[in-house]
């Protein structure tokens, strides 16, 4: 929005925006409220006007809020090079965007491979379902470990799972009441119920490590695995066993199953990062996905330009520098 306001008098701007409550600060950051930036981003979608200069320069404007983090370029470089070990139809950025939340574990609601607007089907490719699988597992026994009771976490996951298959097997309606009682019980649909029944699935196979680690095509990884498996403790044992197993060799234990991520996939890297580079990678997240979900609206862009700014999105400003922009 400053980018045609001279360097003298955007402050000045900036706390006029912060007077009318249109953007907020915070620990030495300005972003807009939250209604504003909501706003902000349809109308943006909405916006046809955009040229190929236009577009160009944004892109531009995108990749220099981590040219100067070392460690996010090298972010940057490892996914530019995961990405080039997998010979799959698709494009190689639709495979950086992927990996991008796979190691950053965020959550499929926000996938960034989904703004390229169009199907993908990564089950096509073994080596893509085992690394979900693998990094799934990984988010999940993190999330495990940090649970103030992990016995009461796996055993309320058991029982919440035996609801909803029982449910499913006898076509009733099903009544899932929130933990904390203040919520309404919610009832579920036979469609509501299989989609659940699949989602707790996966947890119930994370808590006593039963992957399909047969079909990973990879006789050291499967023993590894293997390995690491038999050192849990039975979800059927003691609670206080159960808890104090967790408390004493839990992270340990999480530490050992990353490093074989690494070993053997080549992902679950710990990348060590700060409250600001987080901010940045952030940043530079909802910038990519805003800039494609204004490639996917009727903006007048080139084949040309569209192909240079998907074949550069996610690289490192390394790459990028050896793929200049030719008219």
């Amino acid at each position: 929005m400053l980018w045609d306001i001279p360097k003298n008098r955007r402050q000045r701007v900036i706390d006029d925006l912060c007077a009318c409550s249109l953007v907020k600060f915070s620990n030495d950051q300005y972003f807009l409220h939250p209604v504003i930036r909501a706003e902000a981003r349809d109308n943006f979608t909405l916006i046809k006007e955009f040229n190929n200069e236009h577009l160009l320069l944004i892109k531009q404007e995108i990749n220099l809020i981590l040219a100067k983090e070392k460690t996010l370029q090298l972010f940057l470089a490892w996914l530019n090079q995961k990405s080039l070990s997998f010979k799959f139809p698709y494009k190689k950025a639709v495979i950086r965007a992927l990996y991008f939340d796979i190691e950053l574990g965020h959550t499929i609601d926000r996938y960034l491979y989904y703004a390229f607007n169009a199907k993908f089907d990564f089950k096509l490719d073994i080596d893509i379902v085992v690394d979900l699988d693998l990094a799934n597992a990984l988010e999940f026994f993190k999330n495990h470990a940090g649970a103030r009771n992990p016995y009461a976490h796996a055993k309320n996951i058991k029982i919440t799972f035996n609801k909803l298959q029982l449910s499913w097997e006898n076509s009733f309606e099903l009544v899932l009441v929130n933990n904390d009682d203040k919520l309404d019980p919610t009832p579920l649909d036979r469609d509501s119920t299989y989609a659940l029944m699949s989602y707790f699935s996966d947890f119930v196979r994370y808590i006593s490590f039963d992957l399909n680690i047969d079909c990973y095509s990879n006789s050291k990884l499967e023993q590894a695995l293997q390995e690491l498996k038999q050192q849990l403790p039975d979800i059927e044992t003691d609670e206080d066993i159960y808890n104090q197993w967790w408390q004493l060799n839990g992270q340990f234990w999480i530490n050992q199953l990353r490093n074989i991520l690494i070993e053997y996939r080549n992902m679950g890297h710990n990348w060590h990062l700060n409250q600001q580079q987080k901010q940045l990678l952030e940043q530079y997240y909802e910038a990519n996905l805003l800039l494609l979900k204004c490639l996917n609206t009727d903006c007048n862009v080139s084949p040309k330009v569209r192909s240079h700014i998907e074949d550069t999105l996610l690289l490192p400003i390394t790459e990028i520098e050896k793929r200049p922009f030719k008219n």
